[in-house]
């Protein structure tokens, strides 16, 4: 059964700093404070979801910026899920992706992910991602230094070819 999404509120932002500050996170995603997360909650160019198993406890969030782009192109800026390696991430993200192209101004999802982050990397391919190139030293880890990101996508074409296929 494909877990559920809704939108984060207030009340969930406890949650969402949990799994951000997580020690297998540390390297992964970044991390904001909680007044970010609540002046987000309020724009309406961002939106944070959450995974919700069957009980409609939480296990997962995406958060998502750009969703006023006149040029119909959404980040997914962030995600997480409890538990990873437990078969939850891959059809959190699909209920994630189909949820921003369920918006007709959608046309490109993209997001950045560490090149020491392999399954992030598999997963964001098996769901149509496609690389489109690094940014160079973008991105500070915690042990000093920086890391090149790489930048993949998905259009809104490609997404409805696979909703086609079997």
């Amino acid at each position: 059964m494909a877990p559920a999404i809704r939108e984060a509120t207030r009340e969930d932002i406890a949650f969402i700093i949990g799994l951000e500050r997580a020690p297998a996170n540390a390297r992964l995603i970044g991390r904001f404070e909680a007044e970010r997360h609540a002046a987000l909650l309020d724009e309406p160019d961002s939106r944070h979801l959450l995974g919700v198993d069957g009980a409609g406890e939480p296990f997962g969030f995406a958060i998502l910026w750009g969703l006023c782009d006149p040029n119909g192109n959404v980040l997914l800026k962030r995600t997480a899920v409890a538990g990873p390696g437990e078969g939850l991430g891959r059809p959190f993200l699909e209920r994630v992706v189909d949820w921003v192209f369920a918006r007709p101004e959608s046309h490109r999802l993209w997001l950045t992910v560490a090149p020491y982050n392999p399954r992030a990397q598999r997963v964001y391919a098996t769901l149509g991602f496609v690389e489109e190139g690094r940014q160079r030293e973008a991105l500070i880890v915690p042990e000093g230094g920086r890391v090149d990101v790489i930048q993949m996508s998905i259009l809104r074409p490609e997404w409805a070819a696979r909703q086609r296929t079997p």
